[in-house]
């Protein structure tokens, strides 16, 4: 758990005062530790146009979105995965303008859900698995052959 940590903090060691680790970060230092059925959802990301038009293999705003939302499914005592919490858990730096990264994470959010990679249950939105996310389009094919 510290080496995670140590990692996510190397990475931003060296950025501007005021810089906050974000919680995303987090993910980048356990990963190597991750099922390969976690962690396909992540890059099977990377590959989507939709989702990264410009095939970038970091720094990614929908995927780092993605890597939040993994991370708080696994640490639900943490906090609710609603719009609110996943805005202050994307916070890179004090002087972040919160209400214009707020849409930004919402326009992710709603990217996500057409790939169904999210889903969203009232306020609270959930990543999906690789299994999940197989279950949901049964569900959704099933409701429009009805």
């Amino acid at each position: 758990m510290r080496e995670m940590y140590k990692k996510s903090a190397v990475e931003y060691l060296y950025r501007t005062e005021g810089t906050i680790v974000p919680f995303h970060a987090l993910y980048d230092a356990l990963e190597n530790f991750l099922d390969h059925s976690h962690r396909s959802v992540i890059l099977k990301a990377y590959e989507n146009s939709f989702i990264d038009p410009d095939k970038k293999e970091s720094d990614v705003f929908v995927v780092d979105v993605l890597k939040t939302l993994f991370m708080i499914k696994y640490c639900n005592d943490i906090c609710n995965a609603n719009v609110d919490n996943i805005t202050s858990l994307m916070i890179e730096n004090i002087d972040d303008d919160r209400i214009a990264l707020r849409a930004k994470v919402e326009d992710a959010l709603k990217v996500l859900m057409r790939q169904m990679l999210v889903q969203k249950n009232g306020d609270v939105y959930v990543f999906l698995t690789d299994e999940e996310q197989e279950y949901v389009i049964e569900k959704v094919i099933e409701f429009v052959a009805k």
